[in-house]
């Protein structure tokens, strides 16, 4: 394993080794998650030890000094940490499910519960503001395409920068395809861009609490979005319930309305099918929130689980084993 491959080598294992441990593959012999998770964890971290361990052996073959074993031991063990770090924090948990099944409700429940919700929908809203996001704003760009005719100019003020008026915007792209490919094309990538840095930042600074994406679309985008999430919590209802919901919440939307917002959606039985887990909302609140209570505790099983992260455990392993093979470098160079 070369040093320049040894952050990389840590990002792929903090990924994977994450992502493991949030699917626990012995629940049918009654091993909790917290356990599983933590013996992943512990498990790939011994792993990774011995490889960084393995390696400074052959250099010290190679020089015969103990000083250099120690310091290839040292740092290859901080350099794949440091790897394992961004590759594990990528991990996030996914809430996602139909228009007006109530993501935004159980996502408040979830922050009562030590979770972190990031919710696409307000990133969506500021990027399109011409002053919060700053040169991540999609502001000027959608002017340009779109015209003045998407802006919002109240009466009696005077603005260098009227805002845009998100329901004018989505009239002219609903029924267009290429346009809204193009509005699309414009505020995807920024949206991202957002979301990943809140990712790492909240999961870095806040490493006993889960991190959880309201993503309403996220089956819709597919792709790439679809694989960086390790866990997804489906709210789902009746499609009699959602229609309801969705003509309460919006007076205006005539039923056919109300029927194209949803059909342009992946069917409830879907993301259903696709689902880790799911919460369904077809009764009332209280209902609800002990539904929520359930699903919370099995995410913190399987994400947060005792707390044990790569960030401390290989560091941990590493310096265990340093003490354990006191005559390691004999045993290498002679």
């Amino acid at each position: 394993l070369g040093w320049f491959v040894h952050i990389p080598f840590g990002i792929i294992i903090g990924a994977l080794g994450q992502r493991l441990s949030y699917k626990n593959y012995l629940t049918f012999i009654g091993v909790p998650n917290p356990i599983w998770n933590a013996s992943v964890k512990l498990i790939i971290s011994f792993s990774v030890v011995n490889v960084i361990y393995s390696q400074s052996c052959d250099v010290a073959k190679d020089d015969g000094r103990i000083v250099l074993w120690i310091l290839t031991y040292v740092f290859g063990t901080f350099a794949v940490t440091s790897g394992a770090l961004v590759g594990s924090s990528f991990q996030p948990v996914a809430i996602t499910g139909g228009i007006a099944c109530g993501k935004s409700t159980v996502g408040t429940y979830l922050e009562k519960r030590n979770f972190l919700i990031i919710d696409l929908d307000s990133i969506a809203h500021d990027v399109l503001d011409p002053y919060k996001m700053g040169c991540d704003s999609a502001y000027p760009y959608l002017v340009e395409e779109f015209g003045n005719g998407i802006l919002n100019h109240p009466a009696n003020t005077k603005t260098p920068h009227p805002p845009i008026d998100r329901q004018k915007l989505a009239d002219i792209v609903f029924s267009d395809p290429a346009k809204r490919k193009k509005l699309n094309g414009v505020t995807h990538p920024l949206i991202f861009k957002t979301m990943m840095k809140l990712i790492l930042t909240y999961t870095i600074r806040h490493p006993t609490m889960v991190v959880a994406v309201d993503i309403p679309l996220l089956y819709e985008t597919g792709g790439f979005m679809t694989m960086l999430f390790a866990l997804v919590v489906v709210v789902a209802t009746t499609p009699s319930i959602q229609m309801a919901r969705l003509k309460r919440r919006n007076p205006s939307f005539t039923e056919e309305h109300c029927r194209e917002r949803i059909d342009s959606q992946m069917s409830m039985d879907k993301k259903v099918r696709k689902a880790d887990l799911v919460v369904w909302n077809n009764e009332g609140l209280g209902k609800l929130e002990g539904r929520v209570d359930v699903v919370a505790r099995e995410v913190m099983g399987r994400v947060v689980g005792f707390g044990v992260r790569f960030l401390s455990l290989i560091p941990v392993v590493a310096f265990g084993v340093l003490l354990l093979e006191g005559a390691v470098f004999r045993r290498c160079v002679g």
